[in-house]
This record gives C-alpha cells, structure tokens and sequence, in this order.
C-alpha cells in the first residue's frame, strides 16, 4: 500500500483498493516517516506469567495425564506448580501446543470381566427374537441425536431431536414411545446390560 503511494499512485485509488479509509493512509504514512515502521505496536500490559509458565510445563502434564479432563489438568497444574488457572486459560495453552486429547479405549481384558461373564451368563437364557436393544446415536457436526430401538427385525420406535439428549428426555421416549409399541414377553436391553421384561 505505501508502496503504491511511492508509485504516484491517486489517494482515492489506493484507498479503494485496499479497503481502508484516508486516515488510515495517512496514519501509516506519518508512522513510516516517523519511524521507519508500520508494524502494529505491541499492545500494552503487564506480560502474561501464567502463559508463559505453561509454555514451558504443560506439555509434561499432558504426556503423563493424557485422560485427565480440562478440569483436572487445572487441578494437577495448582497442585505441582502452585499456580492457580482457569479452564479457559488451561483450554487455550492446550491449543497453542496444538495437543488434542485422544480418549483410550478399553481393551476387552480392561474391562469388567466380572460383568461381561454375567451378562453372558444371562443373555443364553433370554429369546433373542423378543430381545430389543435400546440405543443412542449422536452425530456432532449436526448436533443431532437418535434414540432407536433395535431388533432382529430391524429399527423400531425412534426420536430424533436437535441437541443431546438428557435423563428426562430418554425417560420419556422410553415411556412415550417404545412402550406403547412393546408387546407382553418382549425384553428391553438398555446400556450397561440393564435389562426390562415386559
């Protein structure tokens, strides 16, 4: 821009293509005759200490506690460091190391064995064609979930709404829409193996 004015280039024309106003071209004008420079200054305060002691320490935090929540990594931080900070500040030192959280997924021998072999135990004895499964499926991007029920003749009774759904919500399809499909002898399976005869 200050170049084009250097060029003999009209105001007007300068200011047009660029999308700035006059005083704007004067300003930058007066800052390099005076200075020599049209960088932004700094902007004034105090500097951040908080920021700069997580630059340095955080990304340990984050390789020995790679599940904790935002939360949590606060709490560790004011416990190993001495340093109080909000999530907000945690969440924004997390971004600028660019280090996102990857959720560990249980392998089958971490779960509770215990509670899979009784599951096991119990579903042998169940009919599977009076079985319906009861499942929660969300897709984030469009913040949608789908309650539907699951059979061996296919999907059954289902909600879709906008949002998450809550306890009341799931209470409430349960009682307003898959009960009054259900017929006597049917068996509902809900999540963590909950199971309702009907």
């Amino acid at each position: 821009m200050l170049r084009a004015v250097y060029q003999g280039r009209p105001r007007a024309e300068i200011v047009s293509t660029f999308a700035i106003s006059l005083a704007t071209l004067k300003r930058y004008l007066k800052r390099q005759r005076e200075i020599g420079d049209v960088r932004a200054k700094p902007i004034p305060g105090r500097p951040a200490k908080k920021g700069a002691a997580l630059q340095a320490g955080l990304l340990s935090q984050l390789d020995t506690h790679p599940d904790a929540t935002l939360t949590e990594h606060c709490q560790i931080w004011e416990t190993t460091q001495g340093m109080q900070v909000s999530a907000a500040t945690m969440s924004r030192a997390i971004q600028r190391l660019n280090w996102t959280r990857k959720k560990k997924a249980l392998q089958a021998s971490e779960q509770k064995e215990e509670e899979r072999a009784a599951w096991r135990e119990q579903a042998q004895t169940l009919d599977a064609g009076k079985l319906i499964f009861i499942d929660v499926a969300r897709n984030k991007r469009a913040n949608i979930t789908l309650l539907a029920s699951l059979s061996l003749q296919g999907m059954g009774e289902a909600l879709i709404l906008e949002g998450s759904a809550d306890t009341t919500t799931f209470e409430i399809s349960i009682e307003q829409i898959l009960a009054p499909s259900l017929q006597a002898g049917q068996i509902v399976v809900m999540g963590k193996w909950v199971v309702v005869r009907w």
